[in-house]
């Protein structure tokens, strides 16, 4: 039996859908108490509640946590909790009975000065969420069969940046993506398949870069997203990311595996 914890999250949702289309046998975990059945178990990491009988896994994905980079730098003590630390715990609970785990990671732990990271560059974080990740990763490593997959942008049109980009552009109205910061997005699907991948395979790498062929900046993400959605080119307005005075990582590119 697999395990995708944070079932209801957009990779999680899409696992789960790929593996039962396969005929794998697995859950997609839920916080939502309404949803919880036998096929969809209730775990939620932020009060480190999950299922007694963790025996049953052989294969976990941990999906869940908080993502967003900006709630992790204004709330980092209840992020770390849920990000490192619980999620440790989690996985040290199912490495004890047997199950391999596998956990998604960003190239949010290096500094974005350089193109395309190699997966034995030095970890160098300069967010919160990057610096989560790192410690992380080490807790993760450190288990008996656990995995890290490193993930450049996964494209999601029903993430919270796009769906505002979608509705101003439907409205007519501008949007301001940054000039100079860079993306390598990459498909859910690929992602879906690179996690299948692991999960099937008997010999396994430890850490993995995954992400897209090629880096662009976000407004020309911008300008894709714009020609497919029949939008008008003519209401991006580029700007640069230092407008708001806010240090990120300008290169988030991976050199993948």
């Amino acid at each position: 039996m697999r395990l995708i914890v944070g079932g209801d999250s957009f990779i999680g949702s899409r696992l789960n859908q790929f593996w039962r289309q396969q005929g794998v046998h697995c859950q997609g975990s839920t916080r939502r108490l309404g949803l919880v059945c036998d096929e969809r178990p209730l775990i939620d990491l932020e009060n480190l509640i999950w299922p007694k009988n963790l025996s049953i896994y052989t294969f976990a994905v941990i999906c869940a946590g908080i993502n967003d980079i900006f709630e992790c730098e204004t709330r980092p003590t209840e992020t770390r909790e849920i990000n490192v630390t619980n999620t440790t715990i989690l996985a040290q609970a199912l490495s004890k009975r047997g199950c391999r785990i596998c956990c998604l990671s960003s190239s949010q732990v290096f500094d974005g000065t350089k193109s395309f990271r190699k997966r034995d560059d030095d970890v160098h974080p300069i967010t919160e969420y990057g610096r989560q990740k790192v410690s992380m990763e080490k807790n993760i490593l450190a288990i008996d069969r656990g995995t890290i997959i490193r993930l450049t942008k996964v494209e999601n049109e029903n993430g919270k940046l796009l769906k505002k980009w979608k509705a101003e552009l439907d409205r007519g109205k501008p949007i301001q993506p940054f000039y100079d910061m860079y993306i390598s997005p990459i498909s859910v699907d690929n992602v879906v398949g690179k996690i299948s991948d692991i999960a099937d395979s008997e010999s396994f790498s430890r850490l993995l870069h995954f992400g897209g062929e090629r880096e662009i900046s976000w407004a020309e993400y911008a300008r894709i997203l714009c020609r497919r959605w029949g939008c008008d080119e003519r209401l991006i307005h580029p700007v640069s990311h230092l407008r708001d005075g806010k240090i990120l990582p300008i290169h988030s590119s991976l050199a993948s595996e």
